[in-house]
């Protein structure tokens, strides 16, 4: 047997955690819609999207792509969509 006390959460604790975890579910919900309706906006820029971007604070930016010219969701300081970064380390491979 364990001599390690195990302390149980406190009730703001508890409350705390509900809190959050509701938060993180309506920033989930809103995050899905930004992304909608900007992919009804600009139909074909669902392949050019940085997802990874999406959990951080400004990783939702609308941006324009500096080689396609196309719109893309990313980090607010992002120059080209994933379609043309990915072209491009393909490019550098060869």
């Amino acid at each position: 047997m364990s001599d390690e006390i195990q302390l149980q959460p406190t009730p703001a604790e508890i409350a705390k955690a509900a809190i959050v975890k509701r938060l993180e579910a309506q920033r989930d919900k809103l995050d899905a819609a930004i992304i909608t309706g900007f992919n009804r906006k600009h139909p074909d820029s669902k392949e050019r999207h940085w997802p990874e971007d999406f959990l951080h604070e400004n990783g939702m930016y609308e941006c324009i792509c500096l080689h396609c010219r196309h719109h893309f969701l990313g980090y607010k300081r992002r120059m080209c969509c994933k379609v043309c970064a990915s072209a491009n380390e393909e490019t550098k491979n060869e």
